[in-house]
Parts: structure tokens; sequence; C-alpha cells
């Protein structure tokens, strides 16, 4: 789960030894650390920036900006956690390098490690998964062009752990990861832009899909992202619509309506969706959010509630809902003045 999660990639925009099976044992050294799920929100990466904009499902806080330190407008946005203790870090791909700069809190800083993982300038695009249940992510890649998968469990780069093939090389598909049956390991997927059509596999390796299904209007420019949106222990999928800043969420793994979905963000054919748990605790301090604000706005000095909400269009929608009403975002529940007004709506109602 570019991701992710590439998505968990491009856009989660990477872990004991052995590949994941049904047969597998899961001793007390392997054993992943289970807890309480919690749902997941969405948020974007602004490249030329290196900034994520993180929304609050909730809307009873502002929602959080963070930048990582070293700013490309080529790289990828990256979620996981690192180090097993229930915090999703982030991270960044430099595809120029094949470096994974890694960190272990969704806050702004330098990263804590480096991994260099598969060649340079080859066109392979990141994910990020618990490939063998010991609770922490590790990092993984995926050759569109060969519709391989190559993962490394160790967290320290070197050759792939494990590799196989699947998908459609003729489509272009985008890799996906996630834990699609709530055994606490993650299977991998593509999504296949062409026809917005998502194959989904809990094994990691080859053969058939386990799940398949479209989702999305076929034609429009999507990008796919995983997460799990209601927090029953179980990824689902979810897709961003570039030119209208739309997320539409789904949580069964099967064809249908989404089930909430809602405008965010700024306009921004460069940016990309990432997913990951939000965590209250984490809310920055006012001046820290001012200056990322302005900084992605373009520079003008506003006031704090001003300048997030001139770079924020948080608005919720029906999938009957035709008219759109603009939000204000707050920063502290104890200013209800400026409480934030956006809810997640769920279709249909």
């Amino acid at each position: 789960m570019l991701t992710s999660k590439l998505f968990k990639p491009l856009a989660r925009f990477f872990k004991t030894s052995e590949p994941k099976t049904s047969a597998q044992p899961q001793t007390v050294d392997t054993l992943r650390v289970r807890r309480l799920p919690k749902p997941f929100t969405v948020g974007l990466f602004y490249p030329e920036k290196a900034i994520f904009l993180i929304r609050n499902p909730a809307a009873e806080h502002s929602h959080r900006l963070f930048e990582f330190a070293y700013p490309a407008e080529d790289w990828l946005p990256l979620t996981g956690d690192w180090t097993n203790t229930g915090v999703m870090g982030s991270g960044l791909y430099d595809p120029n390098t094949s470096l994974f700069y890694l960190r272990n809190q969704d806050d702004s800083g330098y990263p804590d490690n480096t991994i260099y993982f598969g060649p340079a300038k080859a066109g392979w695009l990141p994910i990020v998964g618990d490939w063998n249940g010991d609770g922490c992510d590790s990092v993984g890649l995926y050759d569109p062009k060969t519709s391989q998968f190559y993962l490394n469990n160790t967290g320290r780069g070197g050759q792939a752990d494990c590799q196989f093939m699947f998908g459609n090389a003729a489509h272009a598909c985008l890799p996906l990861a996630g834990d699609w049956d709530g055994d606490g390991l993650d299977g991998i997927g593509v999504y296949d832009p062409i026809n917005s059509v998502f194959y989904l596999r809990n094994q990691l390796s080859s053969g058939v899909a386990d799940y398949i299904f479209q989702f999305g209007t076929v034609g429009e420019d999507y990008l796919p992202l995983v997460g799990d949106w209601d927090g029953n222990g179980c990824d689902s999928i979810g897709l961003y619509h570039l030119a209208t800043q739309r997320f539409e969420l789904r949580n069964v793994l099967s064809a249908g309506v989404a089930d909430s979905q809602f405008t965010f963000g700024l306009c921004d054919p460069r940016v990309k969706p990432i997913a990951l748990p939000w965590n209250e605790w984490q809310l920055r301090d006012i001046q820290s959010d001012q200056h990322l604000a302005e900084r992605l706005r373009g520079g003008s000095a506003l006031p704090v509630g001003e300048a997030l909400a001139s770079i924020i269009k948080a608005e919720t929608k029906t999938a009957t809902e035709t008219s759109k009403k603009p939000l204000r975002m707050g920063l502290r529940r104890r200013d209800p003045a400026m409480k934030a007004l956006d809810q997640p709506t769920q279709a249909g109602q």
C-alpha cells in the first residue's frame, strides 16, 4: 500500500524471512504485533516543495502539514510503519538513484534510514508492505514493463527476497499492497488505469487474482490508493481524481459506488495521494502549520486560518449532490470560530 501505502504508492504510494503463504505458521518470533486497527485517512504529497498535507477525518481539529527534508519534483511518496511501533512514518523514493528515504514519524524532518534497492532510472514504481508479518513495513518495486514485483524484507536493501510476476504489462498497471483478508500480512495487487479495474492477490506469488472488480469511471484520470477506511482490520481501495481533487473510497473489495467521496487539496497535476492512520496527538503547532501553508500557497503572509483555508478546498459531496459548499478549517478544538466543518460523506445518503 505510488504508494500510499504507492500509493501504499505510489501511494503505502517494506519484513522475518519467508514470503506469505497460507501454510506458513507464525511463531513467537515472527508473529506480528497486533494492535487495535485505526481508520485510515488520506493525504496529498506536493513534490515541488516536499510537503505532505493530511486530511483530518473527524473535522474537529486542523488538517496537518509536514515537510520532508529533501524536495524533488519527481520523487514519490511512501508511508509505512518502519519500526513496528504502531506509528506510520513517511518516506520518499528517488527513481533517479533508486534510493528510499524513510522517516519513522509523520512529521517534518530528515530521514532516519536510507535504503538502496533496485536499478536507477529504470521506470520502476515503489510499494510498501509487511511482507512477512513481523510488524515492520518494508520496501518493494514493481516493473510495469514486465509486471514483475521485487520485494525486500530486510529494511537494508540489497537483493530482492521475493520476486514474481503479476499484472498486465500492456496496460501500464500501477502496483498496490494491502492486507486484503485481515490476516496481518500484506498481499499485492495492480490497478489497470485503462479499464479502472483492480486485481488483488493475498499471496506474494504469481497466480490468479483473489479479487477482480471495476471501480471508478472508465477513461478518467485516477490514481489508486489503499487504506483501512473503516478500521475493521482489512485494507480496501480508493481512487484520487486528479482533475477535480476528488477522493472516492470503498470499504469492500468489490464493484459498486464509493462509500465515501469528497474533494480535498490544491489542484496540482504532480500531486500524489497517500493513506495513513489518523493520530490526533500528532497535531502540529500553529506556527509550523502557518509556515508550511504559506510556502504551499506561494509565500503570501496571511493569518493562520486564512492561509490554511486558502490552500485547502475541503468539501463534502454525496453521490447525488451537485452543489459544492466550501468549508473552513479549524486549528484547535478550543477555537470554535476556526473549527473545521467538513465531514466524510456516505454515498447514497
